[in-house]
């Protein structure tokens, strides 16, 4: 690198020893929230510094301004200067301009121009280091009467880095002033991921120089600007996924308990090389006051055969079938179906006799009863019977004492609550082909009276 000499000519000489901030026609301007530059001293050293930390990083965004500059009498004009950098957060950017107003918000009036590239900062923002001198920016290219330069600090809600600057000086060079060719790369990467820059792997966006000593054709320094910025992931909001479960849900492999907003991670499945977030809106249901009831029906069986004297009463489990309450569709019922033999000595028929209850299991020779008390008569009851035929592949519906029923109507719906018979009380029997039925299960018997209320229902298990 080639020597600066100097012809004595200084433009500008802020070194802070008098701990002013504004002191030779410096300003500030602060764009957003109230984070300011402030004047410190450490180590025999006094310095310009802002933060946005306290207590917690919040958005900031200030600009430093040097007085108006008149370089019209310059041919060199060499901008140095110095910096230290702690904490992870976006690099300051060095402006310049030679039509601002001197009192304007500079994100608003005046042509700036960003020149950070041409200098050299402090990068490590794990410690306290030394001081890093920018090197010289040569402003030939904004030479006038009226010249400012000026740092732009930005922070936000989750970074910011503290940043320390001190002698910012404008001399005269002469030629050559500062012998060194610069380039920028510009680098974009995923959130989550690092690049390695100058032998050190960078997590957070910034600008990372690297020096070339004595690289350039004409035998200069050449100074490698790496622009680094972080993409983020890309939320698939079109394919948002909305969900309900009761008291717990699985989904992609992970049980969640507990309402709210979740992501699931595509890995560099976006358009820009990134992750992919697929959105879930999950509703989690308390259900834990959904108890199942369950119901236990007895088949007696009256059997004269002398093997069962031993064992009478003996009870032997038949089937069980879960289907939802009627009352609360979202919780289960149980029915479980027993069959009790009772050793009756004088009992020698074949027919099968079940008492009535609630649910009832029937096969090709058993006959269920419904007993009726009929609505608005006093002591009038009636006693329908229900059995299949084997033999004619019917199911008979003996509907008894059916003049006392004016009115009533019969209706026989599955488990999924599809109407498969119906019909009014006016005949003596109801023959039913097994055929119009549908599949073995579970089918509910219900009567109604004149004024179609619901006077008892019946469960059937066909088997």
């Amino acid at each position: 690198m080639f020597p600066l000499t100097l012809n004595g000519q200084q433009y500008l000489n802020k070194d802070f020893n008098d701990l002013s901030l504004t002191s030779g026609g410096w300003t500030t301007k602060i764009i957003i929230d109230t984070t300011n530059w402030f004047v410190e001293s450490f180590g025999g050293d006094d310095f310009v510094k802002i933060t946005n930390y306290t207590n917690g990083n919040v958005p900031a965004n200030t600009w430093y301004i040097s007085p108006t500059l008149n370089l019209s009498s310059s041919t060199l004009p060499l901008l140095s200067f110095e910096t230290i950098m702690k904490w992870p957060g976006p690099a300051l950017i060095l402006h310049i301009s030679t039509d601002y107003d001197g009192i304007s918000n500079p994100t608003q009036q005046g042509t700036w121009t960003d020149i950070t590239s041409q200098a050299l900062w402090d990068t490590d923002n794990t410690t306290w280091g030394n001081w890093t001198p920018s090197g010289d920016v040569d402003l030939t290219s904004y030479i006038s009467d009226s010249t400012y330069i000026a740092y732009e600090y930005i922070g936000s809600s989750n970074s910011g880095s503290t940043w320390e600057i001190d002698n910012i000086k404008i001399n005269e060079g002469s030629a050559p002033p500062y012998c060194f060719s610069s380039d920028s790369i510009y680098q974009s990467i995923c959130y989550g991921d690092s690049l390695l820059i100058n032998g050190s792997y960078q997590f957070i966006g910034g600008y990372f120089n690297d020096t070339l000593f004595l690289a350039d054709v004409n035998g200069c320094d050449s100074i490698v600007t790496t622009v680094l910025t972080f993409l983020n992931p890309v939320t698939a909001y079109n394919d948002t996924v909305f969900l309900t479960g009761c008291d717990s849900l699985l989904w992609k492999g992970k049980i969640y308990t507990v309402s709210g907003n979740y992501y699931d991670t595509i890995y560099s499945g976006a358009v820009n090389g990134c992750d992919s977030l697929i959105p879930l809106y999950l509703t989690i249901n308390n259900c834990s006051s959904c108890n199942t009831v369950y119901y236990s029906d007895t088949l007696n069986t009256f059997v004269s055969d002398t093997l069962f004297q031993s064992i009478s009463p003996q009870l032997y489990f038949i089937s069980s079938d879960t289907f939802p309450q009627v009352s609360n569709p979202n919780c289960d019922s149980v029915v479980e179906i027993w069959r009790e033999y009772v050793y009756y000595p004088n009992y020698c028929s074949d027919t099968i006799t079940y008492y009535d209850t609630t649910y009832i299991s029937i096969s090709v020779s058993d006959t269920l009863y419904i007993d009726i008390t009929v609505s608005g008569v006093t002591n009038i009851s009636n006693t329908l019977s229900v059995y299949p035929n084997p033999a004619s592949g019917v199911v008979i519906i003996d509907n008894g004492n059916y003049s006392t029923m004016s009115n009533y109507s019969l209706v026989i719906v599955n488990s999924l609550s599809q109407q498969v018979f119906s019909s009014q009380i006016n005949t003596q029997q109801f023959q039913i082909p097994v055929s119009t039925l549908g599949a073995v299960g579970t089918y509910f018997v219900q009567i109604f009276d004149g004024n179609n209320n619901l006077v008892i229902i019946k469960y059937l298990v066909l088997n």
